[in-house]
């Protein structure tokens, strides 16, 4: 197999007897194979440079585990309908914040727990596209979860990166992570936080639903008149949230706590990421050149989402100038 490129072979079924497969860099080519009914197979894709639009919040992420003033560690999940580019994303997210500062990157202790390998592919060797980080192989999917405690335990991450956090035992492995103050990025199925909310075995990772009951004038004034109400149970699991809508299309709740509240009274975001053809700067925009034709626009709709982006990009620029924050 190439090492320049990723590639996981699973899910098979056979129908007869196995005798034989070859992998080669060119065209795979199967020889001897009789009685095989079903051979599926993922060729995945690194894209440097694709987590470069999330800097300030990985930097962000960064300072919150570093600084004694933090509360808790400000966690990242991505949601997105399969082949959307999740897993393409938590690569370049594993090289960024494994590489030392000298190489750009955030020089953190990244351990990734690989279930399917589609990460850092099937080899022995980890493939370099995710820099320096570690990984954790999964013998079977239903020990995901234990793995990911395992990694908290045994190794001393900063950073934990998961793809695909879909039972409640993982949840409940996601929030042991964040209770022990280490980091973790992880992906789940849902095309939104809305879709998300509406999934019961999900939706603790954002800090669960409960529904309430109000008083009259409370229900008049403010529920439509209704006498029950959702509200958020608890705590998020995940201080930060991205929305991958399409390809070049993101969406960013950089208070995922505040869009739940928002989300269960009233219809609305935090924070929208967009990328399109042009984009025009204004006070609640900040802009970045992506190439001749392509710039990065960032739209925030409450003053909460805006001075958040900004204390982030604070932390950045120190970090740019090699100040340790």
């Amino acid at each position: 197999m190439n090492r320049q490129r990723l590639m996981t072979v699973c899910d098979t079924h056979w129908s007869g007897a196995f005798s034989g497969l070859c992998i080669d860099a060119a065209p795979i080519t199967c020889v001897s194979m009789p009685r095989l009914s079903m051979l599926l197979h993922w060729f995945c894709r690194h894209v440097p440079g694709i987590a470069l639009m999330l800097a300030d919040v990985l930097s962000s992420m960064k300072a919150s585990i570093k600084s004694s003033n933090a509360d808790r560690p400000q966690s990242l999940l991505i949601l997105g309908r399969p082949r959307v580019g999740k897993t393409t994303l938590l690569r370049d997210i594993a090289r960024i914040m494994s590489l030392p500062p000298e190489e750009g990157g955030l020089g953190l202790a990244v351990v990734i727990v690989d279930t399917s390998n589609e990460i850092a592919g099937d080899a022995d060797q980890r493939h370099p596209c995710i820099g320096r980080a570690r990984r954790m192989m999964v013998p079977r999917r239903n020990q995901q979860a234990a793995v990911l405690v395992e990694a908290v335990q045994n190794h001393g991450p900063d950073v934990i990166i998961v793809d695909e956090i879909g039972t409640r035992q993982e949840v409940e492995a996601a929030r042991t992570i964040a209770q022990r103050g280490v980091l973790l990025i992880g992906t789940a199925h849902g095309a939104t936080l809305s879709n998300l909310l509406k999934n019961p075995e999900l939706r603790p990772l954002v800090g669960g639903v409960v529904p309430v009951t109000v008083g009259d004038a409370t229900a008049q004034a403010s529920n439509w008149g209704q006498k029950t109400k959702l509200e958020r149970a608890g705590a998020a699991t995940f201080f930060t949230l991205l929305e991958l809508q399409q390809k070049n299309r993101w969406r960013l709740h950089l208070d995922v706590e505040q869009s739940v509240d928002i989300l269960l009274g009233a219809p609305s975001t935090a924070a929208a990421v967009v990328m399109e053809e042009s984009c025009n700067v204004n006070t609640q925009t900040r802009s970045r050149a992506a190439g001749p034709e392509h710039c990065y626009r960032v739209v925030f709709h409450t003053d909460a989402a805006v001075q958040q982006a900004l204390a982030a990009a604070d932390v950045l620029k120190a970090a740019a100038n090699g100040i340790d924050v």
